[in-house]
């Protein structure tokens, strides 16, 4: 398997942060494929215990499936499922470090830092929180910042990569790449986005999937391992 790792250690203020601990571990072809057939029995053996949480309809264009969690719930997989060719919404870091692995198809990777000078137009900083059944945005009440580098690698299929929370990056997929993701145990309440248009705060529902749609994207990501 290849290996790619993205670090910057910058936060969305282009001051250097308190790095957290280093990026996950990969997951074994045979321990990913244990834990998507769990995922669709519910029949789950040690290392893997049952996930929590929903699968939903990411505003980012792909599905998110729970998969499974390390028994005592400081990894947690998912699988993501691209529904339709698209770029993130937004420029954004994670509450978490994680690994990635793609099973199907291809991401264009984007890795960009931010100062207060940079080309293109001002950012306005926000915080994504997690709320039950949704996300909220509020405003960080920080100045505006600027990107001052751009860095794109692509993954390609069978390719595993890393990065750690405060690495803010913007993604981009085609239709029916997956990828499964293992995270980290959350070290903050928020992640950071980036926005070029002022945004309201207040929270956003996501979109549940069905049980027929989830278990149709695992049995999909079962063929891609093969």
């Amino acid at each position: 398997m290849q290996h790619a790792h993205v670090d910057t250690g910058v936060s969305a203020h282009g001051a250097q942060t308190e790095k957290p601990a280093a990026p996950l571990a990969g997951l074994p072809p045979a321990l990913a494929r244990q834990a998507l057939v769990s995922a669709l029995t519910g029949i789950f053996e040690a290392p893997l215990a049952p996930p929590r949480g929903h699968a939903v309809l990411h505003p980012n264009g792909f599905a998110k499936v729970p998969v499974a969690q390390s028994a005592d719930a400081s990894k947690r997989l998912f699988l993501h499922a691209w529904l339709r060719d698209g770029e993130d919404s937004h420029i954004h870091n994670h509450r978490w470090d994680f690994s990635s692995t793609v099973l199907r198809g291809a991401l264009r990777n984007t890795v960009v830092e931010v100062g207060p000078d940079g080309d293109g137009p001002p950012y306005t900083l926000v915080q994504h929180r997690p709320v039950n059944g949704g996300f909220r945005f509020d405003r960080s009440g920080g100045p505006p910042v600027h990107i001052s580098s751009r860095r794109t690698v692509v993954h390609a299929e069978r390719v595993e990569y890393a990065m750690d929370a405060m690495t803010l990056h913007r993604v981009q997929a085609s239709y029916g790449t997956m990828t499964l993701v293992v995270r980290g145990t959350p070290w903050r309440d928020w992640a950071d986005v980036l926005l070029e248009a002022p945004v309201e705060s207040g929270q956003r529902p996501l979109v549940p999937l069905t049980p027929e749609e989830w278990k149709r994207h695992l049995r999909q990501a079962l063929e891609a391992l093969g």
